[in-house]
């Protein structure tokens, strides 16, 4: 993550906010796929936000991307209420997608969601926001502040990155992962 958090609002209690930046690498072996995330935890345990990303089709845009998740949400999710669903500016200036709802987990504990898509390069990107309906009016700007200062590096080699290995990546329309060597497109 290029910027995770800064020139935020409002004072949070108890101080100030700083700038966080995931540091962790590695390499991937060929035949594997890299999903990778970020978790912010409110204090108290009752809010986070999860930024993550993962492999995908190239040729799956921000639009299709945001649709079949919302599908999955619709399927999976009991008692999924979508309260918005707008097309914005995610992760700084990149096209996408925001979505707030709500739904009912195992636990019986009404949450409030906010979702976040994009899709590019053969990656998806996802913020999710999630507290306890009840604790929306404390949490929720919290929330959209936080998801509203995420962003996604530039890449780390050049202007066309370091190039990738074949990838295999996940077909969310039959929510199976399925093996699909891709050629190198000469990132």
């Amino acid at each position: 993550m290029e910027e995770v958090c800064g020139g935020w609002d409002m004072e949070p209690a108890g101080g100030s906010v700083f700038p966080f930046y995931a540091d962790v690498s590695g390499s991937l072996p060929p035949e594997w796929f890299a999903k990778a995330s970020l978790t912010f935890i409110a204090g108290d345990g009752q809010a986070n936000v999860i930024c993550s990303s993962e492999p995908l089709d190239p040729s799956m845009d921000s639009q299709t991307y945001a649709r079949i998740q919302g599908d999955l949400l619709f399927r999976e999710f009991p008692a999924y209420t979508e309260l918005s669903y707008e097309a914005t500016d995610v992760f700084g200036d990149r096209p996408g997608y925001v979505r707030r709802f709500t739904w009912v987990p195992p636990d019986g504990m009404a949450v409030l969601q906010i979702q976040v898509y994009h899709a590019a390069g053969g990656r998806g990107y996802t913020a999710t926001g999630t507290t306890p309906v009840s604790m929306r009016d404390r949490n929720e700007g919290v929330m959209d502040q936080i998801i509203g200062h995420l962003r996604i590096s530039p890449p780390a080699v050049g202007p066309e990155g370091p190039p990738r290995p074949p990838t295999q990546y996940l077909d969310f329309e039959n929510w199976r992962t399925i093996s699909n060597t891709l050629p190198n497109p000469g990132w």
